[in-house]
């Protein structure tokens, strides 16, 4: 097997292949995975105490880990919704929980809301909304951070929103028992975390959201393209499939990146509106590199982008490909640090990819060797634990 081979005679015998194909402009996805696979609550009202609640209602304090899943189930307004909104969500607390990541879920079955407009008590009416839990939460993000916004972290915030959405022009509102909370909000409050985001909106009309959100070291997932497609939408159900499921790896290293998992959900949902002979009211898009225009799964055949985006533009998805989701039981299993260093290695063999018109051929292949040894000995370290 590869993984049974030396680590530096698969970066040299790869290295060597390359040389063989100067003429081609980077090496390929393909080839970047064969080289990993060689290698192989309650709150406080009080302004001056609101980040520590924030940091004890999200459960960081102590902890470890250096991922946080914030979960949020919007209203669901119709039984049937409520029970598929729970299921989507269940399927990434799985996520959460295989992974080892903080949790925090707001809303669905989690939800302990009071409707403000029945409430007889004042005690009730001072009830901590889902809108204000979701704030709260994601500054506990920030607080768990120790306030060191220079330094990378190699921590990271997931924020998945499952329910219904809504739109008037170029604002988005995330529909939630209680006041709904709006893009311009959420932007507001991740604009104060320093690591990286991932933001996935599995909600109709979710476009504005992506619009709002895009940022730099933030990756953002919409279940449509704009606001007008206000039907509801089922991209959440099949993303929440993708996102466990080995038929989502495209690539075939064995773990399912977010890049994957999001073209799987799409492909998937465009089969839901083409075997039921209906019109698609819904096309998901995914940014991460901040242009704010966001790429469909139609400029992917497989997991390779084939379709160039419009001038002045890049087609998304380089970052959300170092994203791993999911690793198979036969994968080296990496920790935390580990993964981090490894996503940080391959972040700079794409930076070197797109300057290798600019270097010559020694200086490309001895710089993309160094890369190569470096993510050779993460997985030498994760082995011989």
């Amino acid at each position: 097997m590869i993984r049974q081979a030396s680590n530096r005679l698969i970066v040299a015998a790869l290295l060597s292949f390359a040389v063989l194909q100067m003429s081609a402009t980077s090496l390929t996805a393909q080839d970047v995975a064969a080289a990993k696979q060689a290698s192989t609550g309650q709150t406080s009202n009080n302004e001056a105490s609101t980040s520590q609640a924030a940091a004890e209602l999200a459960g960081l304090n102590g902890s470890d880990s250096l991922t946080t899943l914030v979960l949020v189930v919007g209203a669901s307004g119709e039984q049937r919704y409520a029970e598929e909104f729970s299921k989507w969500a269940e399927q990434w607390r799985q996520l959460a929980l295989k992974q080892r990541w903080n949790l925090v879920s707001i809303g669905g079955s989690a939800n302990s809301t009071v409707d403000l407009a029945t409430a007889d008590s004042d005690s009730e009416k001072q009830a901590v909304t889902d809108a204000d839990k979701l704030q709260q939460a994601i500054a506990g993000v920030q607080t768990s951070l120790g306030g060191d916004t220079a330094k990378p972290s190699g921590k990271r915030l997931w924020l998945v929103l499952i329910g219904h959405g809504t739109a008037m022009g170029k604002v988005a509102k995330l529909n939630l028992t209680g006041p709904d909370v709006t893009s311009t909000q959420l932007k507001a409050w991740l604009d104060k975390v320093s690591c990286e985001s991932v933001i996935v909106d599995c909600t109709s009309s979710s476009a504005p959201f992506l619009v709002e959100l895009s940022a730099k070291n933030r990756i953002v997932v919409t279940a449509t393209r704009s606001s007008g497609e206000v039907n509801f939408s089922r991209f959440g159900q099949y993303m929440a499939e993708a996102i466990g499921n080995i038929a989502a790896d495209l690539d075939h290293d064995s773990e399912v990146s977010l890049l994957e998992a999001f073209l799987k959900a799409s492909k998937e949902t465009d089969r839901f509106y083409r075997d039921n002979a209906r019109l698609a009211t819904e096309h998901a898009l995914l940014d991460d590199n901040a242009d704010r225009a966001g790429t469909g799964a139609s400029f992917y055949v497989g997991s390779i982008a084939t379709t160039a985006a419009s001038e002045g533009k890049s087609v998304d998805g380089k970052r959300a490909a170092r994203v791993v989701l999911w690793s198979s039981p036969d994968s080296i299993l990496l920790t935390a640090e580990q993964a981090a260093m490894r996503e940080q290695i391959e972040m700079e063999i794409d930076l070197l990819r797109d300057r290798k018109s600019k270097l010559t051929e020694e200086v490309y292949y001895q710089q993309l060797e160094e890369l190569l040894v470096k993510l050779s000995a993460v997985y030498d370290q994760a082995e011989q634990k």
